[in-house]
């Protein structure tokens, strides 16, 4: 389905509805248990007053937390004002990351801050730098998911292993090497699955998400458009580019999904407002669709 042929069927079905009793669109919650987040990697350019005060305007109510807007080894008091903050703006931080993933004192680290921001889930990419044969790079590190894994019941935080796609080819490529890769570790350790880099590595994400609904604790929302010939893609707009969002929203709506879905828009930094804000309504709409009002 293309995008006008979204447009007109969107337009159509919702003309015949009711009001939504599913969808709370003024608290950013869009059903019960699918919650629209974002990713603080967007506003990596924008400081943490720029940030919440544009999330404000977008009714977006969850945020994962990346250290250039609160360090992870921001003090007590720091944590509490930026909680204040968030709370001003109607923001709960509900998770941190991605986080670096190297040893397991950054880890321990990423775990003890979470505790003291009150997040449930911690975002990261356990690797190791090695040797493939063409040259270095960066590797799936079982040793270290293996330290991981009793911190998760520890803490009683989830920890979400964030796919890279084909850019990073022996590390973490697909949300099905992830879950295959910890399947028999603590039931905290899953994936966060970037649904971009997924499809761009020859994965559907949306059966990935019916397949390991389980291990499936935070996505990472987005639209692309590959370059001809070339593993890199650029961020669009939600619905503007190549993936199938239909399919991916219903199938966390079939499976029931509780975290959050949060948008990672990597184009503009500058200035996404208006990018982000054609992307939430889009989004809302097609959570409205696939629950047939």
């Amino acid at each position: 389905m293309n995008r006008r042929e979204f447009i007109g069927l969107g337009a159509a079905a919702l003309a015949g509805c009711a009001a939504p009793k599913a969808v709370e669109m003024g608290k950013g919650r869009v059903r019960p248990g699918l919650r629209l987040g974002m990713a603080g990697f967007t506003y990596k350019k924008r400081g943490v007053d720029s940030m919440l005060k544009e999330m404000e305007k977008l009714e977006i109510r969850y945020l994962c937390v990346k250290d250039f807007h609160l360090p992870y080894t921001a003090t007590d008091v720091e944590i509490r004002e930026f909680v204040r903050k968030c709370a001003d703006s109607g923001v709960t931080p509900y998770g941190v990351g991605p986080v670096p993933s190297k040893t397991i004192d950054q880890i321990r680290m990423a775990f003890d801050f979470a505790k003291r921001l009150g997040a449930g889930v911690i975002v990261g990419s356990p690797y190791k730098v090695g040797k493939s044969a063409e040259g270095k790079d960066l590797l799936r590190n079982r040793e270290l998911c293996e330290q991981i894994s009793p911190l998760c019941d520890e803490y009683d935080i989830r920890f979400a292993i964030h796919n890279h796609g084909p850019d990073q080819p022996l590390c973490y490529p697909t949300g099905e090497v992830v879950c295959e890769f910890v399947k028999d570790l603590s039931p905290r350790m899953g994936m966060c699955l970037d649904i971009g880099h997924d499809y761009r590595s020859g994965s559907d994400p949306a059966v990935c998400i019916r397949r390991f609904r389980d291990r499936l604790f935070d996505l990472h929302l987005k639209d692309i458009r590959p370059h001809a010939g070339d593993s890199k893609a650029d961020a669009m707009i939600l619905g503007r580019g190549v993936l199938d969002l239909p399919a991916v929203v219903k199938a966390l709506c079939d499976v029931g999904y509780g975290g959050c879905c949060s948008i990672e828009y990597e184009t503009n930094f500058d200035d996404n407002f208006g990018d982000i804000a054609e992307s939430v309504g889009y989004f809302k709409a097609l959570v409205r669709l696939a629950e047939k009002c």
